[in-house]
């Protein structure tokens, strides 16, 4: 006795496929971007991290040992205008100000690359890792400093504070 089992299907169209796909990554990051990020994350790089395809128009690509400081969009500016307030609104900004250009005192008297972002994302290239960080996430500081290293991972710093001891230990600076 034998027995025969037949089916059939339509074909895959893998267009539609790759469609769907793309819809359903992008309704889930749409999720994480929008999502506050917790207090106790905000200086940790996998709040930063995106799996995303990045359109290269909005992507700086870094290849190369540097500091990278982060000044918010002109989006983020008017969505801070509205929640502060015009007044504090600029005593945030004052302060802010205040500590980045405290930062690149400090990084330039110690001869560290720093740099700033126009885009909304960034790739770090190391020597065995590559890392892409939104640096526009909701709930992240908008100003901010990333340490980067090819040999290690980024390290995301405030500059609130910052310290030539912070800046000799992840450069391994020996001064």
């Amino acid at each position: 006795m034998s027995f025969v089992i037949l089916s059939c299907s339509r074909p895959l169209d893998n267009k539609s496929l790759v469609d769907k796909l793309d819809t359903l990554q992008s309704h889930a990051q749409e999720q994480i971007d929008t999502t506050k990020v917790d207090i106790n994350e905000l200086f940790q790089l996998k709040s930063y991290l995106d799996n995303r395809i990045i359109d290269s128009t909005n992507l700086l690509i870094i290849d190369f040992d540097c500091s990278l400081l982060i000044y918010p969009t002109d989006k983020q500016i008017e969505e801070m205008k509205k929640e502060y307030g015009e007044d504090d609104f600029y005593t945030i900004v004052d302060d802010a100000n205040y500590y980045q250009g405290t930062a690149i005192g400090l990084l330039d008297s110690l001869k560290i690359n720093t740099i700033t972002s126009t885009k909304p994302f960034v790739r770090f290239i190391g020597t065995t890792n590559t890392w892409t960080l939104n640096l526009t996430r909701k709930g992240l500081p908008e100003w901010n400093l990333i340490f980067f290293k090819t040999i290690k991972e980024p390290e995301i710093i405030g500059t609130a504070g910052l310290t030539a001891d912070e800046i000799n230990r992840y450069f391994m600076l020996d001064r």
